[in-house]
């Protein structure tokens, strides 16, 4: 788990990421702590490369500080565990209205067990997250898609091209069916042809040599896949439009 601590306060930022990684091994959570300075640097470790599953943002940092920061990276896809401090207890409710996971008063006695609270619960989102959404990378980029908006996948040249959403927008990175395969496996994504990996969520037609999927998308199917490709689909509850 990678951790981000963004704090103005010098010595605050020390006790943070001495406690952060004690927690960590205590627990053994195997949390990566970084620590970045201002707005820009925050922004480039979070989407650039990311990614980030828990920040902690204080409210004294420039451009806005921790809130509005909260606001903004809402605002932009982030979906991880934001914790913003402050040392004015007032400040929490403007946290939470920001978007804040979580608000952390620096001057709380039970402030250790505060920060091992927020890595747990972080580490909970995570878990979710990582069977909500897929991350990818495209050299700096980083990409995180919702599973259930991915209509299928192809692959030239060791490159995968992901394609999603109802119009079909496109996102090429370096990897392979099989490992996406493995990595969606709680998933209904189900090779059709050696070349493409398809959600079967979306298929609307079989037959002998082609699947079409929503949106009148079609796609070869392959005598080594159709057998797995039919009884996939006719797991699914609700597909009865489906003619195999």
């Amino acid at each position: 788990m990678r951790a981000l601590v963004a704090d103005k306060d010098s010595v605050m930022r020390r006790r943070t990421v001495q406690m952060l990684r004690a927690i960590s091994a205590e627990q053994m959570l195997g949390v990566r702590v970084v620590v970045v300075s201002g707005s820009e640097a925050l922004y480039q470790a979070v989407f650039k490369r990311g990614p980030a599953d828990i920040l902690f943002l204080d409210t004294n940092l420039p451009l806005g500080g921790g809130i509005k920061i909260s606001k903004d990276l809402r605002r932009l896809g982030y979906q991880g565990f934001i914790v913003v401090s402050s040392c004015d207890a007032e400040e929490e409710y403007l946290a939470y209205l920001a978007g804040a996971s979580t608000f952390l008063y620096k001057l709380d006695p039970n402030y250790l067990v505060r920060l091992g609270m927020c890595l747990r619960a972080a580490a909970q989102v995570k878990l979710q997250l990582q069977r909500e959404y897929l991350h990818t990378h495209s050299g700096t980029e980083h990409f995180v898609l919702a599973i259930r908006e991915i209509r299928y996948f192809s692959v030239e040249s060791h490159y995968v091209t992901c394609y999603w959403g109802p119009e079909l927008h496109t996102t090429s990175y370096s990897s392979s069916l099989r490992q996406i395969q493995c990595d969606l496996a709680e998933h209904n994504f189900v090779r059709c042809h050696r070349n493409y990996l398809i959600n079967c969520d979306f298929v609307e037609k079989i037959d002998k040599q082609s699947v079409t999927l929503q949106g009148g998308i079609c796609l070869p199917v392959s005598r080594r896949y159709v057998k797995e490709l039919r009884f996939a689909c006719q797991e699914l509850a609700g597909l009865n439009h489906v003619f195999l």
